[in-house]
């Protein structure tokens, strides 16, 4: 009777706009010592434990292919220290930054775009529909272009070109608070602008230079060594963290902003903290 009982308390909390992981299965987690404890989705912990162990093994694979092709075993040969020479460098020094950094990417892009659908309220809600990554991909033109910048110019430019657009939408859609359909209709304005400015700048510029900021917009891990890798990966997951404290207080948002501030949750304040946590751990 507990299963039919769970899916009917959840199709309930569906069509009564109460969070989605009201009615699942959940299991409170402590510590060791009891000071500190928290609710853990099953369905949720069982998904990410999958992708996580889908995600190891395609690096795994991803560590073996390219020019010069390698099994499995020389790949955890070399990330477990027991093979030397060319093999560990083409696997450590080479492959693994690559790998690495293009799995914390995507999983800030991942939890970003599950940020915004929240506090939107909507499935539209992601950096790259809102405007946040063509933002990011204008002050990365900027700095290329106009300033002439070398990957930490053009990083931090990125970075001041999310956040700026962040800011320029968020106030263009407040109107005694944020609502989520406003948000994404501004964030889809800013974006279409945003992209034709981007377009020009492009156009505008001598080949070499499109070329390398064509190929900057698609994206490309080649070349990536943990010189780059290393602090990226650093601040996502700094990032990340920072989010969890917010997480109770986003599932709270989804039930709308008066049931939030009944429960003691300042709506506005807390919206405005996710944006700008998940506009600086969003990858452009």
């Amino acid at each position: 009777m507990s299963a039919p009982r769970t899916r009917a308390a959840g199709s309930r909390s569906r069509r009564s706009g109460l969070p989605p992981h009201v009615g699942r299965a959940v299991r409170v987690v402590r510590s060791p010592g009891g000071r500190a404890s928290g609710r853990l989705d099953v369905r949720a912990g069982v998904v990410c434990a999958v992708l996580l162990l889908v995600s190891l093994a395609v690096g795994v694979v991803a560590l073996t292919t390219g020019d010069y092709p390698l099994s499995v075993g020389q790949v955890l040969g070399a990330l477990t220290g027991a093979s030397e020479g060319p093999v560990r460098m083409i696997v450590v020094e080479w492959r693994l930054p690559r790998a690495l950094l293009a799995l914390v990417l995507g999983a800030a892009l991942g939890a970003s775009g599950a940020v915004f659908q929240s506090i939107t309220r909507n499935p539209l809600g992601s950096p790259d529909v809102i405007g946040f990554n063509t933002g990011a991909y204008t002050g990365a033109l900027v700095v290329l272009m106009v300033l002439g910048g070398g990957y930490g110019g053009v990083a931090a430019g990125a970075l001041v070109g999310g956040i700026g657009s962040a800011v320029l939408v968020y106030v263009l859609a407040y109107r005694r608070g944020v609502q989520g359909f406003r948000f994404v209709v501004v964030g889809i304005a800013v974006s279409a602008m945003l992209a034709s400015v981007n377009a020009w700048l492009v156009i505008t510029a001598d080949l070499e230079t499109a070329m390398a900021a064509t190929l900057w917009g698609a994206g490309s891990l080649n070349g990536t060594t943990w010189e780059q890798a290393a602090p990226a990966s650093v601040l996502v997951v700094l990032l990340l963290v920072a989010l969890v404290p917010l997480v109770p207080r986003m599932r709270l948002l989804e039930m709308g902003d008066d049931a939030a501030t009944a429960l003691g949750v300042h709506g506005e304040r807390t919206r405005l903290a996710l944006v700008a946590s998940v506009s600086r751990s969003s990858p452009s």
